[in-house]
């Protein structure tokens, strides 16, 4: 029945059921369309990534995850690929494939949705391509063959400024280095070593100490040189470096704050006044205070004498020439001093001049310097005329030493303005120093030569005073046998 009743409607309405026919196509293809547009969309949609260090497989995954495109590829070449770092938001497919493919050894095709990944022709492996330093943290500690651990080693970082030191433990820890990187360990009393990491986080380094040998020589009593550290008693030594950079014509003001315990005094500024020297303090009431001046052996009188120019006095180690002088030693303490008697209980100065050297060849030198002095002067009032309480008195009629007259702007003589004097600049002047020195020096294999002439010139800042020296030195030594020397010594001083 129903059969018939669907034929019989079919037979009658034949039009209406070719009408249904078309609308069904028309649906169909609607259809069609929408999907193709719903996958399109779906394959063309932006791609966002931010990832640091992460395998290429897994971009991969994220990748598929956002857009729908699928990976061929072999795990054997993926596997050995480099970490992936990139950044990048709201990308086409083509982009981000460009980003992350960027320095790997393969190549890509995109097939439809699909990518195929295939590794570079050319037989290349992934150890030919740049790969970043993988960054580890590093610790370990630091021993002696004893398996003592050594303290204040410093650790660092070859070729970079990262570095660290080890504590009282001997253990240090370094944070992202270099797997591969390079350690090297200093300190002064081991031998350096270096240490490559090798992808270890843990370090057991034991190092070898050092022994350093010090054999620095002074001068001590009549001349004998010890080595400083089999000494039992004080002694400090200044080099002729710093006698000359100190540029005094006197060489007790160039020990000026370069001797512990040690006070130096001028009896006036004015050029070529006396300098004397206290060690450790005073040690007598009524004495002889200063400490006893030898040079090369012979005690010399360092009392101030007779002026040089208008001033004060002054004394006979003025006379040496700074650039003839090697050494100068300080010693302290009666056990220093005990070969002078009673005189070198005060403490000594040693003073050793140049002597050339042993095979050395022919040096002649030369040199000049200048320099300016200006004094320096405490402030005083001029603006003010003499008088008390804004009264000028002229001195004649009225005596007076005070200075609190008139103001001097305001102040007339003989109906003009008083003229205004600076005393200091109307006295004092600009002093001026040159020192010209030429000395000549060598040597063969037993024996040594120096020579020198200086000519000192100093004015002071107080007119006529001034200090001028001219210094010929000259000295001759001879290594006789391997225990016997001989030495001649020549010094000229006129100031």
């Amino acid at each position: 029945m129903v059969l018939k009743a669907f034929i019989s409607l079919a037979q009658c309405n034949g039009q209406g059921l070719q009408q249904t026919f078309r609308i069904m196509k028309l649906s169909l293809m609607l259809l069609l369309v929408m999907a193709l547009q719903v996958s399109a969309n779906g394959y063309g949609q932006s791609i966002s990534l931010s990832v640091k260090d992460v395998p290429l497989e897994l971009v991969f995954k994220e990748i598929r995850k956002q857009s729908g495109y699928n990976f061929l590829y072999s795990y054997e070449d993926i596997s050995k690929a480099r970490p992936v770092t990139v950044s990048i938001r709201e990308a086409n497919i083509e982009q981000v494939l460009v980003k992350c493919f960027s320095g790997q050894p393969f190549n890509y095709t995109i097939v439809d949705s699909v990518v195929v990944v295939k590794t570079k022709p050319g037989n290349h492996s992934v150890s030919d391509y740049s790969i970043p330093p993988v960054a580890i943290p590093v610790k370990g500690k630091v021993t002696n063959e004893k398996g003592e651990p050594i303290a204040g080693v410093s650790v660092m970082v070859k070729g970079e400024k990262q570095g660290t030191l080890t504590d009282e433990n001997g253990e240090f820890q370094l944070h992202e280095i270099d797997e591969q990187a390079i350690l090297v360990f200093t300190s002064v009393n081991i031998e350096t070593i270096e240490r490559p990491v090798n992808g270890q986080n843990n370090l057991n380094i034991i190092v070898h100490q050092k022994v350093v040998q010090l054999n620095e020589t002074v001068v001590t009593a009549l001349g004998i040189k010890r080595e400083k550290r089999n000494l039992t008693y004080s002694t400090q030594e200044v080099k002729a470096a710093e006698i000359i950079r100190a540029k005094e014509p006197n060489v007790l003001n160039a020990l000026a704050g370069k001797v512990a315990g040690a006070q130096i005094t001028s009896s006036s500024g004015a050029p070529g006044s006396s300098t004397r020297i206290v060690v450790r303090g005073a040690t007598s009431v009524l004495g002889n205070n200063e400490a006893l001046i030898v040079v090369d052996g012979v005690p010399i009188n360092n009392s101030e004498t007779g002026a040089v120019s208008p001033g004060a006095g002054s004394s006979r180690i003025i006379d040496i020439d700074p650039e003839t002088i090697e050494n100068i030693n300080v010693l302290k303490g009666a056990a220093a001093t005990a070969l002078y008697g009673s005189s070198g209980a005060r403490g000594v100065v040693i003073i050793t001049t140049k002597g050339g050297g042993i095979n050395k060849k022919p040096v002649l030198s030369f040199s000049t310097e200048a320099s300016f002095e200006k004094g320096i002067f405490p402030e005083f009032q001029n603006k003010y005329a003499q008088g008390i309480n804004g009264v000028f008195l002229n001195g004649n009629t009225v005596k007076s030493s005070a200075s609190w007259g008139p103001l001097m702007d305001t102040l007339q003589v003989d109906g003009k303005p008083a003229p205004k004097y600076d005393p200091i600049d109307l006295f004092f002047q600009t002093g001026f120093t040159s020192n010209n020195s030429v000395a000549l020096s060598g040597g063969n294999k037993n024996s040594g030569y120096f020579m020198s002439y200086s000519y000192f010139d100093q004015k002071g800042i107080v007119p006529t005073t001034y200090f001028k020296r001219h210094s010929f030195f000259a000295k001759y030594t001879s290594q006789i046998t391997e225990k016997l020397s001989s030495s001649f010594q020549l010094t000229y001083s006129n100031s």
